[in-house]
């Protein structure tokens, strides 16, 4: 069968567009999985590193007792929370900064593979991706950091909005009253999180394939997406279920086994089969608003 083949500048459409996004997938599905499956043993391993050298007992994870005939040992939790918990806890803060940094280029790599595929690049290969994400991977972080920035004012501000609305109503001694306006200004801030986060979808296709810089990528995303708001956020609830029906099938299967590391490989490989499915799909979106609106 041939690969379907649409023009990048042509609009899409919303079906169009899920249609493509699981013909693109399903066909190059272990292009698209082999980055996430590096970066996750890359993670792993940086996490057992870490509490190996913090004296964390691994027969945990590994499921020694169950495969062998070696108990593992008692643990002393009040010895372990002492010695062992806090530096084991800040190296794995740090092993999940180093995956955030990993996943974004793994994104940003696929962004591009994704957009070969779709204007019919001949033999699109994960090496050029990778060698284009990593000269616009600056680009990439400082647009994240912004927009970073950004979630944590509006945060900022609805928790003081919160706390205000508290402290007028806890003089009245109100119980409702105060419930009601925590509730409703929390309410707001999710709301207005969401907004910005939907104006800013394809902020990383803008910076990977038109050369957009951190600021300039944000504005580019925020006038793609404006006046095709609901269909670009509806875009991210229709994928966010796909995958989270996958993704619970593939959570089930990895509960079988009572094996942490058994269980562990398995969710893993969930994740990297579900993962690339939301930026194929947002990166179609990005050539169909931008076939649109130019």
């Amino acid at each position: 069968m041939e690969e379907t083949k649409v023009g990048s500048s042509e609009e899409l459409g919303f079906v169009e567009t899920l249609k493509l996004t699981f013909t693109y997938w399903a066909r190059k599905l272990p292009y698209f999985m082999l980055p996430y499956l590096l970066i996750s043993l890359i993670s792993i391993l940086i996490i057992f590193g870490i509490l190996a050298a913090s004296g964390f007992d691994l027969g945990l994870l590994l499921g020694v007792s169950y495969v062998t005939d070696i108990p593992s040992p008692p643990i002393d939790w009040a010895t372990q929370w002492q010695d062992v918990l806090p530096t084991m806890f800040v190296g794995i803060a740090v092993a999940v900064l180093i995956t955030v940094f990993f996943e974004l280029l793994v994104e940003s790599l696929l962004v591009k593979y994704a957009a070969d595929l779709h204007q019919g690049v001949e033999g699109p290969s994960l090496k050029d991706s990778l060698s284009h994400a990593l000269s616009r991977f600056p680009s990439v972080l400082g647009a994240t950091i912004l927009i970073i920035l950004i979630i944590l004012g509006i945060v900022a501000v609805g928790i003081a909005i919160i706390i205000a609305l508290i402290f007028a109503f806890a003089g009245t001694g109100n119980v409702l009253a105060i419930i009601a306006s925590a509730l409703l200004g929390a309410l707001i801030m999710a709301v207005l999180i969401i907004i910005i986060t939907t104006y800013f979808k394809v902020t990383i296709q803008s910076v990977i394939l038109e050369d957009s810089g951190a600021v300039q990528s944000l504005k580019r995303s925020w006038y793609l997406v404006k006046g095709k708001w609901w269909l670009t956020f509806f875009l991210g609830i229709v994928i966010a279920i796909i995958t989270g029906v996958i993704g619970a099938i593939g959570g089930a299967i990895a509960s079988i086994t009572t094996i942490l590391i058994v269980s562990m490989v398995i969710s893993t490989i969930i994740s990297a089969i579900i993962s690339p499915i939301e930026i194929i799909a947002f990166t179609l979106w990005f050539f169909n608003l931008k076939a649109i609106k130019g």
